[in-house]
């Protein structure tokens, strides 16, 4: 079953990973992305392990997560993007994109033009052939 997983940053300046669409209450924290997507996976193994032999709810049988990250998130996690770069490629300002970043309210459509030019450069990455 593929799940949903959401990544975000709360007020506290916590990480959490929580998912979205399963009946089972899985969750992670941490004080970065990563800590709190290991804590997460930990205690998704967890979990499943509890379960007897032939016990294991069908909605976590081959469980795979498909991840979704806030802005701060996504920037923390790939911390290597430079943020003016990538607005300047999106069309956005960069002061609009490090104010998304913190958290104030972004629209859909802004979001998905962000990600829209994400993908494009992840396409754009994968087809880099480097000379030896």
């Amino acid at each position: 079953m593929k799940a949903i997983a959401i990544v975000e940053k709360d007020k506290t300046g916590k990480y959490h990973v929580y998912s979205k669409n399963l009946k089972t209450f899985i969750i992670g924290e941490g004080d970065t992305v990563q800590e709190a997507l290991d804590d997460f996976q930990n205690t998704t193994k967890e979990i499943i392990d509890c379960y007897a032999p032939g016990k294991l709810p069908r909605e976590l049988r081959n469980l795979k997560f498909e991840y979704r990250y806030d802005l701060n998130s996504f920037f923390c996690k790939y911390d290597f993007i430079n943020i003016t770069k990538l607005s300047k490629r999106v069309g956005i300002c960069d002061s609009l994109m490090r104010r998304y970043k913190i958290g104030e309210y972004i629209s859909a459509q802004q979001l998905a033009k962000i990600e829209k030019s994400v993908h494009q450069i992840g396409r754009e990455l994968s087809e880099i052939k480097l000379k030896v």
